[in-house]
């Protein structure tokens, strides 16, 4: 998700009145707002954070959608399961992708049918944080079977 871009949007929304449990993060000078809390607020169902994260994600599912239409793939792939990010920013984000107006192929299956395309399977990953390193490795096996060092 695009922190900085969360942040903006609550804190503008918040500047113009709008009421969210978020308003204790901000008038104190620090920087207390951040995504740990829009996150967390979104967890608890804060109409604000769940609107604001809301419309990232939806920002995401374009994407995708144009990824779809221009590779037409037949199966995607979902996941950010990373080594860098610390586990209760996982647990969050495992919470938002669960909850289902933040449903990420949902959304990206309703925008490719308004553009009347089929959509492709669409799937989170199975695999957890070591994904990136299985990845690696299975170019590497690949690229030896193609061309394998002459001896």
């Amino acid at each position: 998700m695009n922190v900085d871009r969360e942040v903006g949007l609550v804190r503008a929304r918040l500047a113009s009145g709008e009421a969210s449990v978020l308003q204790r993060f901000t008038g104190n000078g620090d920087d207390a707002l951040n995504h740990r809390a829009i996150h967390q607020a979104a967890v608890e169902r804060d109409p604000l954070a769940l609107d604001v994260v809301g419309a990232v994600i939806l920002n995401h599912a374009l994407g995708i959608t144009n990824l779809v239409r221009l590779f037409d793939p037949e199966l995607v792939v979902i996941g950010h399961a990373s080594l860098a990010l610390p586990p209760p920013y996982k647990a969050r984000m495992e919470i938002l992708t669960g909850m289902p107006e933040l449903d990420v192929p949902e959304v990206v299956r309703q925008q490719l049918a308004r553009r009347g395309v089929r959509p492709p399977a669409i799937v989170r990953s199975a695999l957890g944080p070591e994904v990136h390193l299985l990845g690696a490795a299975a170019l590497l096996v690949d690229e030896f079977l193609r061309t394998p060092p002459a001896i």
